[in-house]
Protein backbone atom coordinates (compact mmCIF):
# COMPACT_ATOMS: atom_id res chain seq x y z
CA UNK A 1 0.00 0.00 0.00
CA UNK A 2 2.77 2.55 0.71
CA UNK A 3 4.35 1.66 -2.68
CA UNK A 4 1.29 2.99 -3.97
CA UNK A 5 1.09 5.98 -2.89
CA UNK A 6 4.74 6.55 -3.24
CA UNK A 7 3.83 6.31 -6.95
CA UNK A 8 0.70 8.42 -6.94
CA UNK A 9 2.44 10.60 -5.14
CA UNK A 10 5.44 10.87 -7.83
CA UNK A 11 3.29 10.87 -10.92
CA UNK A 12 1.13 13.30 -9.26
CA UNK A 13 4.48 16.04 -8.58
CA UNK A 14 6.32 14.88 -12.46
CA UNK A 15 1.99 15.64 -13.14
CA UNK A 16 2.49 19.56 -11.92
CA UNK A 17 5.76 19.98 -13.18
CA UNK A 18 4.46 18.93 -16.75
CA UNK A 19 1.63 21.50 -16.43
CA UNK A 20 4.05 23.97 -14.78
CA UNK A 21 6.30 23.65 -18.27
CA UNK A 22 3.22 24.04 -20.03
CA UNK A 23 2.40 27.09 -18.59
CA UNK A 24 6.10 28.67 -19.09
CA UNK A 25 6.46 27.75 -22.60
CA UNK A 26 3.05 29.33 -23.24
CA UNK A 27 4.36 32.39 -21.19
CA UNK A 28 7.70 32.32 -23.34
CA UNK A 29 5.65 32.15 -26.73
CA UNK A 30 3.44 35.12 -25.85
CA UNK A 31 6.74 37.36 -24.53
CA UNK A 32 8.77 36.10 -28.43
CA UNK A 33 5.97 37.06 -30.05
CA UNK A 34 5.61 40.36 -27.99
CA UNK A 35 9.42 40.70 -28.37
CA UNK A 36 8.86 40.56 -32.38
CA UNK A 37 5.89 43.21 -32.44
CA UNK A 38 8.48 45.46 -30.52
CA UNK A 39 11.20 45.34 -32.63
CA UNK A 40 9.05 45.37 -35.74
CA UNK A 41 7.08 48.91 -34.16
CA UNK A 42 11.13 50.22 -33.77
CA UNK A 43 12.02 49.57 -37.22
CA UNK A 44 8.87 51.33 -38.38
CA UNK A 45 9.56 54.04 -35.99
CA UNK A 46 13.24 54.28 -36.94
CA UNK A 47 12.18 54.45 -40.66
CA UNK A 48 9.70 57.31 -40.59
CA UNK A 49 11.86 59.11 -38.47
CA UNK A 50 14.59 58.73 -41.87
CA UNK A 51 11.72 59.69 -43.73
CA UNK A 52 10.34 63.11 -41.96
CA UNK A 53 14.45 64.11 -40.94
CA UNK A 54 14.74 63.28 -44.94
CA UNK A 55 12.11 65.76 -45.81
CA UNK A 56 12.87 68.33 -43.29
CA UNK A 57 16.26 68.89 -44.86
CA UNK A 58 14.60 69.10 -48.03
CA UNK A 59 12.06 71.47 -47.14
CA UNK A 60 15.34 73.55 -45.01
CA UNK A 61 17.02 73.45 -48.86
CA UNK A 62 14.13 75.10 -50.29
CA UNK A 63 13.18 77.99 -47.80
CA UNK A 64 16.83 79.18 -47.57
CA UNK A 65 16.61 79.27 -51.41
CA UNK A 66 13.12 81.49 -50.89
CA UNK A 67 14.99 83.49 -47.76
CA UNK A 68 18.20 83.95 -49.90
CA UNK A 69 19.96 82.54 -46.97
CA UNK A 70 22.72 79.47 -46.86
CA UNK A 71 21.86 76.11 -45.91
CA UNK A 72 23.85 76.20 -43.23
CA UNK A 73 22.15 78.94 -41.56
CA UNK A 74 18.54 77.83 -41.51
CA UNK A 75 18.56 74.82 -39.50
CA UNK A 76 19.62 76.71 -36.48
CA UNK A 77 17.22 79.77 -37.15
CA UNK A 78 14.16 76.95 -37.39
CA UNK A 79 15.35 75.38 -34.02
CA UNK A 80 15.48 78.76 -32.61
CA UNK A 81 11.47 79.25 -33.83
CA UNK A 82 11.13 75.89 -32.06
CA UNK A 83 12.62 77.01 -29.12
CA UNK A 84 10.54 80.21 -29.00
CA UNK A 85 7.71 78.33 -29.79
CA UNK A 86 8.06 76.03 -26.82
CA UNK A 87 8.63 78.67 -24.42
CA UNK A 88 5.39 80.33 -25.37
CA UNK A 89 3.47 77.11 -24.91
CA UNK A 90 4.89 76.57 -21.89
CA UNK A 91 4.65 80.32 -20.24
CA UNK A 92 0.65 80.00 -21.37
CA UNK A 93 0.49 76.73 -19.94
CA UNK A 94 1.91 78.25 -16.51
CA UNK A 95 -0.59 81.42 -16.45
CA UNK A 96 -3.38 79.46 -16.80
CA UNK A 97 -2.02 77.19 -14.16
CA UNK A 98 -1.73 80.27 -12.16
CA UNK A 99 -4.73 82.04 -12.98
CA UNK A 100 -7.30 79.08 -11.97
CA UNK A 101 -4.99 76.67 -10.49
CA UNK A 102 -8.73 75.40 -8.93
CA UNK A 103 -9.98 74.38 -12.39
CA UNK A 104 -10.12 70.79 -13.44
CA UNK A 105 -7.47 70.06 -16.16
CA UNK A 106 -9.83 69.49 -18.82
CA UNK A 107 -11.41 72.64 -18.36
CA UNK A 108 -10.14 76.02 -20.10
CA UNK A 109 -8.71 79.00 -18.30
CA UNK A 110 -10.48 81.10 -21.60
CA UNK A 111 -13.73 80.96 -19.77
CA UNK A 112 -15.54 84.65 -19.89
CA UNK A 113 -14.72 86.72 -17.40
CA UNK A 114 -18.15 87.73 -16.86
CA UNK A 115 -18.64 84.17 -15.42
CA UNK A 116 -18.25 83.82 -12.33
CA UNK A 117 -15.78 80.50 -11.14
CA UNK A 118 -17.36 78.02 -9.57
CA UNK A 119 -15.72 77.17 -6.13
CA UNK A 120 -13.74 74.11 -5.81
CA UNK A 121 -15.01 70.94 -4.20
CA UNK A 122 -11.81 69.63 -4.21
CA UNK A 123 -10.79 69.57 -0.41
CA UNK A 124 -7.26 70.89 0.15
CA UNK A 125 -4.37 68.82 0.43
CA UNK A 126 -2.90 67.63 4.21
CA UNK A 127 0.21 68.58 3.64
CA UNK A 128 -0.76 72.29 3.16
CA UNK A 129 -1.10 74.58 6.29
CA UNK A 130 -4.34 76.24 6.29
CA UNK A 131 -3.68 80.23 5.91
CA UNK A 132 -4.14 82.29 8.94
CA UNK A 133 -7.28 84.79 8.77
CA UNK A 134 -6.16 88.14 7.60
CA UNK A 135 -8.44 90.95 7.63
CA UNK A 136 -7.84 92.24 4.10
CA UNK A 137 -10.77 91.37 1.49
CA UNK A 138 -9.92 88.28 -0.30
CA UNK A 139 -10.42 88.78 -4.49
CA UNK A 140 -13.89 86.87 -5.81
CA UNK A 141 -12.56 87.05 -9.53
CA UNK A 142 -9.77 87.22 -11.48
CA UNK A 143 -9.66 87.92 -15.16
CA UNK A 144 -6.98 87.61 -17.36
CA UNK A 145 -6.25 90.44 -20.23
CA UNK A 146 -5.82 89.39 -23.48
CA UNK A 147 -3.04 91.48 -24.15
CA UNK A 148 -0.48 91.02 -21.30
CA UNK A 149 -1.88 87.66 -19.80
CA UNK A 150 -1.46 89.07 -16.38
CA UNK A 151 -4.41 88.52 -14.11
CA UNK A 152 -6.18 91.34 -11.92
CA UNK A 153 -8.31 91.03 -8.89
CA UNK A 154 -11.43 92.15 -8.76
CA UNK A 155 -13.28 92.41 -5.64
Amino acid sequence: MQSFEAVEQVATTLQRRAEGAAVQGEAAAILSGAAETAESSAAAALTQLSLSTERRDQLIVELAAQRNTTVELEPGRQDDLAAEQTARQESIAQAEALVAPDQPAGESAATPAHAPSAPSTSPAPESAPAPAPTSTPTPTSMKVLPKRGRPIFRL
